[in-house]
Protein backbone atom coordinates (compact mmCIF):
# COMPACT_ATOMS: atom_id res chain seq x y z
CA UNK A 1 0.00 0.00 0.00
CA UNK A 2 0.79 3.65 -0.53
CA UNK A 3 0.01 6.16 1.47
CA UNK A 4 1.31 9.52 -0.19
CA UNK A 5 -2.35 11.15 -1.20
CA UNK A 6 -4.49 9.57 0.81
CA UNK A 7 -4.79 11.40 3.48
CA UNK A 8 -5.44 15.38 1.74
CA UNK A 9 -8.13 17.25 1.82
CA UNK A 10 -11.33 17.57 3.95
CA UNK A 11 -14.73 15.84 3.84
CA UNK A 12 -17.84 17.03 2.08
CA UNK A 13 -21.33 17.48 4.16
CA UNK A 14 -23.96 16.52 1.55
CA UNK A 15 -27.24 17.61 3.27
CA UNK A 16 -30.81 16.12 1.46
CA UNK A 17 -33.91 15.84 2.94
CA UNK A 18 -36.33 13.24 1.38
CA UNK A 19 -38.13 9.98 2.02
CA UNK A 20 -35.77 7.82 0.23
CA UNK A 21 -34.93 4.21 -1.05
CA UNK A 22 -31.46 2.50 -2.07
CA UNK A 23 -31.07 0.37 -4.72
CA UNK A 24 -29.27 -3.64 -3.77
CA UNK A 25 -26.77 -5.28 -4.91
CA UNK A 26 -28.71 -7.14 -7.34
CA UNK A 27 -30.93 -4.47 -8.61
CA UNK A 28 -27.93 -2.46 -9.56
CA UNK A 29 -26.22 -5.72 -11.36
CA UNK A 30 -29.46 -5.97 -12.62
CA UNK A 31 -29.97 -2.40 -14.40
CA UNK A 32 -26.62 -0.82 -14.74
CA UNK A 33 -28.95 2.74 -14.38
CA UNK A 34 -29.44 2.49 -11.04
CA UNK A 35 -26.95 4.89 -8.68
CA UNK A 36 -25.13 3.64 -5.80
CA UNK A 37 -24.09 6.81 -3.63
CA UNK A 38 -26.48 7.96 -0.78
CA UNK A 39 -27.18 11.14 -2.60
CA UNK A 40 -28.41 9.64 -5.81
CA UNK A 41 -29.21 6.25 -4.92
CA UNK A 42 -32.72 6.56 -3.16
CA UNK A 43 -36.14 6.66 -4.64
CA UNK A 44 -39.27 8.15 -3.24
CA UNK A 45 -41.56 6.39 -1.33
CA UNK A 46 -45.44 6.30 -1.81
CA UNK A 47 -46.69 5.14 1.60
CA UNK A 48 -49.91 3.35 0.09
CA UNK A 49 -47.30 0.87 -2.58
CA UNK A 50 -44.47 -1.69 -1.07
CA UNK A 51 -41.16 -1.04 -3.22
CA UNK A 52 -40.61 -4.44 -4.93
CA UNK A 53 -36.50 -5.24 -3.41
CA UNK A 54 -34.30 -7.64 -5.17
CA UNK A 55 -32.15 -9.51 -2.39
CA UNK A 56 -29.26 -11.09 -3.29
CA UNK A 57 -27.47 -14.16 -1.19
CA UNK A 58 -26.34 -13.65 2.14
CA UNK A 59 -24.16 -16.50 1.30
CA UNK A 60 -22.24 -14.56 -1.21
CA UNK A 61 -21.83 -11.47 0.50
CA UNK A 62 -20.28 -13.41 3.14
CA UNK A 63 -17.63 -15.14 0.29
CA UNK A 64 -17.03 -11.30 -0.76
CA UNK A 65 -15.33 -10.49 1.91
CA UNK A 66 -11.42 -11.19 2.49
CA UNK A 67 -8.46 -10.04 5.19
CA UNK A 68 -4.91 -9.11 4.25
CA UNK A 69 -2.22 -10.95 5.50
CA UNK A 70 1.73 -10.91 5.44
CA UNK A 71 2.49 -14.51 6.52
CA UNK A 72 5.74 -14.42 5.85
CA UNK A 73 6.33 -11.25 7.68
CA UNK A 74 8.83 -13.53 10.15
CA UNK A 75 9.78 -9.99 12.27
CA UNK A 76 5.95 -9.52 13.38
CA UNK A 77 3.12 -11.37 15.02
CA UNK A 78 3.38 -13.53 12.23
CA UNK A 79 5.96 -15.38 13.86
CA UNK A 80 3.29 -16.74 16.24
CA UNK A 81 1.43 -18.87 13.74
CA UNK A 82 -0.71 -20.94 15.39
CA UNK A 83 -2.20 -18.12 17.38
CA UNK A 84 -2.28 -15.91 14.53
CA UNK A 85 -4.32 -19.32 12.98
CA UNK A 86 -6.69 -19.68 15.25
CA UNK A 87 -7.37 -15.51 14.88
CA UNK A 88 -7.88 -15.76 11.44
CA UNK A 89 -10.26 -19.16 11.34
CA UNK A 90 -12.44 -17.61 14.38
CA UNK A 91 -12.79 -14.66 12.42
CA UNK A 92 -14.98 -16.66 9.96
CA UNK A 93 -13.76 -15.06 6.86
CA UNK A 94 -12.63 -17.91 4.37
CA UNK A 95 -10.32 -16.23 1.98
CA UNK A 96 -6.88 -14.17 2.26
CA UNK A 97 -4.79 -11.90 0.06
CA UNK A 98 -1.13 -12.46 0.45
CA UNK A 99 2.29 -13.22 -1.28
CA UNK A 100 2.77 -16.49 -3.41
CA UNK A 101 5.00 -18.53 -1.31
CA UNK A 102 7.98 -19.14 -3.70
CA UNK A 103 10.13 -20.80 -1.54
CA UNK A 104 9.32 -23.92 0.75
CA UNK A 105 9.24 -21.79 3.96
CA UNK A 106 6.15 -20.85 3.98
CA UNK A 107 4.75 -23.79 2.43
CA UNK A 108 2.53 -25.68 5.20
CA UNK A 109 0.72 -22.18 6.67
CA UNK A 110 -0.95 -22.41 3.51
CA UNK A 111 -1.63 -26.34 3.46
CA UNK A 112 -3.04 -25.32 7.14
CA UNK A 113 -5.11 -22.46 5.91
CA UNK A 114 -6.60 -24.78 3.04
CA UNK A 115 -7.36 -27.48 5.34
CA UNK A 116 -9.98 -24.83 7.43
CA UNK A 117 -11.29 -23.40 4.00
CA UNK A 118 -9.33 -20.76 3.70
CA UNK A 119 -8.43 -19.90 0.50
CA UNK A 120 -5.48 -17.14 -1.31
CA UNK A 121 -5.39 -14.36 -4.05
CA UNK A 122 -1.91 -14.42 -4.39
CA UNK A 123 0.41 -12.20 -5.73
CA UNK A 124 4.21 -11.83 -6.34
CA UNK A 125 6.70 -8.76 -5.90
CA UNK A 126 7.74 -7.88 -9.46
CA UNK A 127 11.00 -10.53 -10.99
CA UNK A 128 11.19 -9.86 -14.46
CA UNK A 129 12.79 -13.63 -14.06
CA UNK A 130 9.94 -15.37 -13.14
CA UNK A 131 8.20 -17.83 -15.02
CA UNK A 132 4.39 -19.14 -15.83
CA UNK A 133 5.72 -22.29 -14.60
CA UNK A 134 7.33 -21.31 -11.46
CA UNK A 135 4.22 -19.62 -10.32
CA UNK A 136 2.01 -22.94 -11.28
CA UNK A 137 4.78 -24.90 -9.43
CA UNK A 138 4.38 -22.84 -6.75
CA UNK A 139 0.58 -22.33 -6.72
CA UNK A 140 -0.04 -26.11 -6.70
CA UNK A 141 2.36 -26.68 -3.72
CA UNK A 142 0.66 -24.15 -1.47
CA UNK A 143 -2.67 -25.85 -2.18
CA UNK A 144 -4.93 -22.62 -1.15
CA UNK A 145 -4.50 -20.29 -4.27
CA UNK A 146 -8.01 -19.71 -5.42
CA UNK A 147 -6.83 -16.58 -7.51
CA UNK A 148 -3.73 -14.77 -8.98
CA UNK A 149 -2.89 -11.01 -8.66
CA UNK A 150 -0.54 -8.78 -10.59
CA UNK A 151 2.54 -7.16 -8.72
CA UNK A 152 1.51 -4.85 -6.32
CA UNK A 153 1.13 -0.91 -6.78
CA UNK A 154 4.05 -0.96 -9.49
CA UNK A 155 3.07 2.96 -10.03
CA UNK A 156 4.56 3.68 -6.45
CA UNK A 157 7.82 4.25 -5.11
CA UNK A 158 10.31 2.29 -7.00
CA UNK A 159 7.91 -0.78 -7.37
CA UNK A 160 8.15 -2.91 -10.16
CA UNK A 161 11.38 -1.92 -11.34
CA UNK A 162 11.08 1.81 -11.11
CA UNK A 163 7.80 3.20 -9.99
CA UNK A 164 5.87 5.40 -11.97
CA UNK A 165 5.86 4.98 -15.94
CA UNK A 166 8.65 2.40 -15.72
CA UNK A 167 6.82 0.24 -13.21
CA UNK A 168 3.29 0.58 -15.20
CA UNK A 169 4.99 -1.05 -18.47
CA UNK A 170 6.65 -3.64 -16.43
CA UNK A 171 3.66 -5.32 -14.95
CA UNK A 172 1.66 -4.77 -18.41
CA UNK A 173 4.44 -7.04 -19.98
CA UNK A 174 4.44 -9.37 -17.30
CA UNK A 175 0.59 -9.81 -17.37
CA UNK A 176 0.75 -12.26 -20.16
CA UNK A 177 3.01 -14.41 -18.22
CA UNK A 178 0.57 -14.53 -15.40
CA UNK A 179 -2.44 -15.22 -17.71
CA UNK A 180 -0.98 -18.41 -18.67
CA UNK A 181 -0.49 -19.32 -15.39
CA UNK A 182 -3.46 -18.69 -14.68
CA UNK A 183 -4.70 -20.68 -17.19
CA UNK A 184 -2.97 -23.86 -16.19
CA UNK A 185 -4.13 -23.70 -12.93
CA UNK A 186 -7.91 -22.70 -13.82
CA UNK A 187 -7.89 -19.73 -11.55
CA UNK A 188 -8.68 -15.94 -12.28
CA UNK A 189 -6.13 -13.12 -12.72
CA UNK A 190 -7.05 -10.05 -10.90
CA UNK A 191 -5.23 -6.92 -12.62
CA UNK A 192 -2.68 -4.34 -11.31
CA UNK A 193 -3.58 -2.19 -8.52
CA UNK A 194 -2.44 1.76 -9.09
CA UNK A 195 -1.96 4.73 -6.46
CA UNK A 196 -2.44 7.67 -8.77
CA UNK A 197 -4.70 8.91 -10.76
CA UNK A 198 -3.85 9.04 -14.19
CA UNK A 199 -1.44 5.66 -13.65
CA UNK A 200 -5.11 3.13 -14.97
CA UNK A 201 -5.35 5.27 -18.12
CA UNK A 202 -1.90 4.67 -19.09
CA UNK A 203 -1.65 0.97 -19.48
CA UNK A 204 -3.96 1.07 -22.21
CA UNK A 205 -6.22 -2.14 -23.02
CA UNK A 206 -5.56 -5.06 -20.66
CA UNK A 207 -8.74 -7.06 -20.71
CA UNK A 208 -7.50 -9.79 -22.56
CA UNK A 209 -5.13 -10.75 -19.81
CA UNK A 210 -7.00 -10.24 -16.48
CA UNK A 211 -10.41 -11.70 -15.35
CA UNK A 212 -11.03 -8.67 -12.65
CA UNK A 213 -10.08 -5.32 -11.93
CA UNK A 214 -8.48 -3.95 -9.03
CA UNK A 215 -8.46 -0.93 -6.63
CA UNK A 216 -7.17 -0.03 -3.00
CA UNK A 217 -9.76 2.34 -1.77
CA UNK A 218 -8.99 4.41 1.37
CA UNK A 219 -11.05 7.44 2.69
CA UNK A 220 -8.08 8.63 4.76
CA UNK A 221 -10.53 8.17 7.86
CA UNK A 222 -13.55 9.65 6.17
CA UNK A 223 -16.98 7.35 6.20
CA UNK A 224 -17.12 4.92 3.62
CA UNK A 225 -20.01 6.74 2.25
CA UNK A 226 -17.66 10.24 1.31
CA UNK A 227 -18.25 11.70 -1.89
CA UNK A 228 -14.83 12.20 -2.09
CA UNK A 229 -12.32 15.46 -1.90
CA UNK A 230 -10.04 16.02 -4.74
CA UNK A 231 -11.14 16.66 -8.63
CA UNK A 232 -13.99 15.03 -10.51
CA UNK A 233 -13.35 12.56 -13.07
CA UNK A 234 -15.73 12.52 -16.27
CA UNK A 235 -18.26 11.07 -14.82
CA UNK A 236 -18.56 13.94 -12.25
CA UNK A 237 -17.20 11.49 -9.00
CA UNK A 238 -14.44 13.36 -6.70
CA UNK A 239 -11.12 11.53 -6.29
CA UNK A 240 -11.46 9.56 -3.14
CA UNK A 241 -14.85 8.25 -3.37
CA UNK A 242 -15.54 4.36 -4.14
CA UNK A 243 -17.16 5.95 -7.28
CA UNK A 244 -14.01 7.21 -8.43
CA UNK A 245 -12.21 4.33 -7.84
CA UNK A 246 -14.82 2.50 -9.93
CA UNK A 247 -14.02 4.67 -12.46
CA UNK A 248 -10.96 4.42 -12.77
CA UNK A 249 -10.77 0.69 -12.61
CA UNK A 250 -13.00 0.92 -15.72
CA UNK A 251 -10.45 2.67 -17.95
CA UNK A 252 -8.18 0.16 -18.71
CA UNK A 253 -10.38 -2.66 -18.72
CA UNK A 254 -14.29 -2.02 -19.70
CA UNK A 255 -16.93 -3.96 -18.37
CA UNK A 256 -15.21 -6.45 -16.13
CA UNK A 257 -15.66 -7.12 -12.87
CA UNK A 258 -14.11 -5.48 -9.88
CA UNK A 259 -12.59 -6.64 -6.66
CA UNK A 260 -11.22 -3.89 -3.91
CA UNK A 261 -8.13 -5.77 -2.50
CA UNK A 262 -6.72 -3.21 0.09
CA UNK A 263 -9.09 -0.72 2.42
CA UNK A 264 -8.78 -0.11 6.18
CA UNK A 265 -8.86 2.67 8.69
CA UNK A 266 -5.51 3.23 10.67
CA UNK A 267 -6.99 3.12 13.95
CA UNK A 268 -6.22 3.83 17.71
CA UNK A 269 -7.47 3.92 21.28
CA UNK A 270 -6.33 7.73 21.58
CA UNK A 271 -5.60 8.71 17.82
CA UNK A 272 -3.33 11.65 17.36
CA UNK A 273 -2.71 11.82 13.78
CA UNK A 274 -4.97 13.21 11.41
CA UNK A 275 -6.47 10.45 9.02
CA UNK A 276 -6.45 8.31 12.02
CA UNK A 277 -9.68 7.32 13.93
CA UNK A 278 -10.83 5.40 17.36
CA UNK A 279 -11.09 2.36 17.21
CA UNK A 280 -14.83 1.88 17.97
CA UNK A 281 -15.18 3.61 14.49
CA UNK A 282 -12.95 1.19 12.54
CA UNK A 283 -15.04 -1.04 13.71
CA UNK A 284 -18.04 0.73 12.49
CA UNK A 285 -16.87 1.94 9.24
CA UNK A 286 -15.06 -1.41 8.12
CA UNK A 287 -18.49 -2.94 8.11
CA UNK A 288 -20.30 -0.08 6.27
CA UNK A 289 -17.15 -0.38 3.67
CA UNK A 290 -17.88 -4.14 2.86
CA UNK A 291 -21.60 -3.40 2.22
CA UNK A 292 -20.93 -0.03 0.30
CA UNK A 293 -18.98 -1.77 -1.82
CA UNK A 294 -21.31 -4.27 -1.76
CA UNK A 295 -24.06 -2.23 -2.88
CA UNK A 296 -22.08 -1.03 -5.33
CA UNK A 297 -21.28 -4.79 -7.15
CA UNK A 298 -17.73 -5.05 -6.17
CA UNK A 299 -17.25 -8.61 -6.34
CA UNK A 300 -14.53 -8.97 -3.32
CA UNK A 301 -13.32 -6.92 -0.52
CA UNK A 302 -10.41 -7.66 1.23
CA UNK A 303 -10.28 -5.38 4.78
CA UNK A 304 -6.42 -4.49 5.53
CA UNK A 305 -5.17 -5.84 7.49
CA UNK A 306 -5.39 -8.91 10.07
CA UNK A 307 -3.08 -7.23 12.81
CA UNK A 308 -0.80 -4.03 13.45
CA UNK A 309 3.05 -5.77 12.41
CA UNK A 310 4.68 -3.51 14.35
CA UNK A 311 3.56 -1.13 17.19
CA UNK A 312 2.63 1.98 16.42
CA UNK A 313 0.55 0.51 13.32
CA UNK A 314 -3.19 0.58 13.32
CA UNK A 315 -5.08 -1.02 10.24
CA UNK A 316 -4.91 -4.46 12.15
CA UNK A 317 -8.08 -5.75 13.25
CA UNK A 318 -6.19 -7.13 16.40
CA UNK A 319 -3.68 -5.03 17.89
CA UNK A 320 0.44 -5.83 17.60
CA UNK A 321 0.13 -8.43 20.95
CA UNK A 322 -2.55 -9.93 19.03
CA UNK A 323 -5.54 -8.69 20.99
CA UNK A 324 -8.75 -8.45 19.67
CA UNK A 325 -10.05 -4.62 18.48
CA UNK A 326 -13.95 -3.82 18.36
CA UNK A 327 -13.20 -4.24 14.79
CA UNK A 328 -12.32 -8.11 14.83
CA UNK A 329 -15.51 -8.58 17.11
CA UNK A 330 -17.63 -6.45 14.78
CA UNK A 331 -16.73 -8.40 11.85
CA UNK A 332 -16.97 -11.58 13.43
CA UNK A 333 -20.48 -10.77 14.85
CA UNK A 334 -21.63 -9.62 11.39
CA UNK A 335 -20.18 -13.34 9.72
CA UNK A 336 -22.19 -15.36 12.33
CA UNK A 337 -25.01 -12.94 11.67
CA UNK A 338 -25.44 -13.36 8.24
CA UNK A 339 -23.48 -16.90 7.41
CA UNK A 340 -25.52 -19.78 5.64
CA UNK A 341 -24.59 -23.10 5.92
CA UNK A 342 -26.02 -23.60 2.25
CA UNK A 343 -23.76 -21.97 -1.21
CA UNK A 344 -25.03 -18.78 -2.72
CA UNK A 345 -28.69 -19.05 -3.84
CA UNK A 346 -30.81 -17.82 -6.87
CA UNK A 347 -32.41 -14.79 -4.21
CA UNK A 348 -36.08 -14.02 -4.57
CA UNK A 349 -37.80 -10.10 -4.33
CA UNK A 350 -39.73 -8.92 -1.41
CA UNK A 351 -42.61 -6.53 -1.20
CA UNK A 352 -40.71 -3.79 1.23
CA UNK A 353 -41.32 -0.17 2.33
CA UNK A 354 -38.84 2.03 4.11
CA UNK A 355 -39.40 5.43 5.16
CA UNK A 356 -36.93 8.04 6.59
CA UNK A 357 -36.49 11.92 6.89
CA UNK A 358 -32.63 11.72 6.44
CA UNK A 359 -31.40 10.79 2.67
CA UNK A 360 -28.12 9.22 4.30
CA UNK A 361 -29.87 5.68 5.20
CA UNK A 362 -28.52 2.82 3.52
CA UNK A 363 -29.90 -0.69 3.23
CA UNK A 364 -28.96 -3.87 1.55
CA UNK A 365 -30.96 -6.90 1.55
CA UNK A 366 -30.28 -10.82 2.27
CA UNK A 367 -31.65 -13.89 2.03
CA UNK A 368 -30.90 -17.31 3.46
CA UNK A 369 -31.07 -20.35 1.88
CA UNK A 370 -34.22 -21.19 3.70
CA UNK A 371 -36.10 -17.80 2.64
CA UNK A 372 -35.69 -15.52 5.56
CA UNK A 373 -33.72 -12.07 4.51
CA UNK A 374 -31.64 -10.32 6.61
CA UNK A 375 -32.65 -6.34 6.02
CA UNK A 376 -29.39 -3.90 7.05
CA UNK A 377 -29.70 -0.27 7.96
CA UNK A 378 -27.74 2.52 9.01
CA UNK A 379 -27.02 6.06 8.26
CA UNK A 380 -24.28 6.62 5.54
CA UNK A 381 -23.14 10.06 6.74
CA UNK A 382 -20.09 12.41 8.22
CA UNK A 383 -21.73 13.11 10.97
CA UNK A 384 -20.00 10.32 12.82
CA UNK A 385 -16.70 11.81 11.58
CA UNK A 386 -17.87 15.34 13.70
CA UNK A 387 -18.71 13.16 16.60
CA UNK A 388 -15.05 12.31 17.19
CA UNK A 389 -14.39 15.65 17.96
CA UNK A 390 -17.03 15.29 21.53
CA UNK A 391 -16.70 11.70 21.44
CA UNK A 392 -20.49 11.22 21.48
CA UNK A 393 -22.24 8.32 22.37
CA UNK A 394 -24.57 6.98 21.01
CA UNK A 395 -24.45 8.00 17.57
CA UNK A 396 -26.79 10.94 15.73
CA UNK A 397 -29.74 8.53 14.69
CA UNK A 398 -32.87 9.19 12.63
CA UNK A 399 -36.31 7.30 12.93
CA UNK A 400 -37.33 4.49 10.37
CA UNK A 401 -40.88 3.05 9.71
CA UNK A 402 -40.61 -0.30 7.82
CA UNK A 403 -43.24 -2.55 6.78
CA UNK A 404 -43.09 -5.87 4.57
CA UNK A 405 -45.67 -7.90 2.70
CA UNK A 406 -47.99 -9.33 5.74
CA UNK A 407 -47.39 -12.47 4.38
CA UNK A 408 -43.63 -11.74 6.40
CA UNK A 409 -42.69 -10.55 9.85
CA UNK A 410 -39.86 -9.57 11.84
CA UNK A 411 -38.81 -11.94 14.44
CA UNK A 412 -35.17 -9.88 15.75
CA UNK A 413 -33.88 -6.96 15.85
CA UNK A 414 -29.56 -6.98 16.32
CA UNK A 415 -27.78 -3.73 16.84
CA UNK A 416 -23.96 -3.11 17.08
CA UNK A 417 -22.38 -2.05 20.23
CA UNK A 418 -19.41 0.20 20.30
CA UNK A 419 -17.34 -2.63 21.61
CA UNK A 420 -17.93 -4.93 18.11
CA UNK A 421 -20.74 -7.08 20.02
CA UNK A 422 -24.03 -7.43 19.20
CA UNK A 423 -27.26 -6.87 21.16
CA UNK A 424 -30.43 -8.64 20.23
CA UNK A 425 -33.88 -8.01 20.22
CA UNK A 426 -37.10 -10.90 20.34
CA UNK A 427 -39.90 -9.39 18.58
CA UNK A 428 -42.56 -12.15 19.33
CA UNK A 429 -45.13 -9.93 18.00
CA UNK A 430 -43.80 -10.54 14.79
CA UNK A 431 -44.66 -7.03 13.24
CA UNK A 432 -44.85 -6.79 9.82
CA UNK A 433 -44.93 -3.26 10.43
CA UNK A 434 -41.94 -1.37 12.54
CA UNK A 435 -40.87 2.09 13.97
CA UNK A 436 -37.17 1.73 15.04
CA UNK A 437 -34.62 4.43 15.22
CA UNK A 438 -31.43 3.86 13.26
CA UNK A 439 -27.97 5.09 14.03
CA UNK A 440 -24.43 4.74 12.00
CA UNK A 441 -23.70 1.40 13.32
CA UNK A 442 -25.91 -1.30 11.65
CA UNK A 443 -28.85 -2.48 12.58
CA UNK A 444 -29.94 -6.12 11.37
CA UNK A 445 -33.96 -6.93 11.11
CA UNK A 446 -34.48 -10.96 10.70
CA UNK A 447 -37.26 -11.28 8.61
CA UNK A 448 -39.00 -14.65 7.25
CA UNK A 449 -42.12 -16.12 6.45
CA UNK A 450 -45.54 -16.35 8.82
Amino acid sequence: MSKSTRYQGAAVTIVVVGTLLLASHAQRLANPGIQSSAANAHAPHHPEAYHIEQASSAAAFIDSVGVQTHINYSDTPYADWPHVLNKLVGLGVHHIRDALPMTPDFVNNYRQLAAHGIRCTCGFAFDESLTAQAIVRAARSASDVEALEAPNECDAGTNCGGGGKTGIANVVAFLPILANAAHALQVPVIGPSFTRAESYASTGPIAQWISLNNVHVYFGGRYPGTAGWGAGDAQGHRYGSLDWWLDQANLNAPGLPTEITETGYEAFDRPMRPGTIPVDLQATYLLRTLLVAWNHGVRRTFIYELLDEFPGSGYGLLRHDLTEKPAYIALQSLVSVLSDSSKPIRPGRLPLSIECNDSSLTHTLLEKADGSYDLILWLERNSDDESLIQRKDPLPSDNVSIRVDPKFGVSQMITFRKDGSTERQGLSAFPSTLNLSVNGRLTILYIHPR
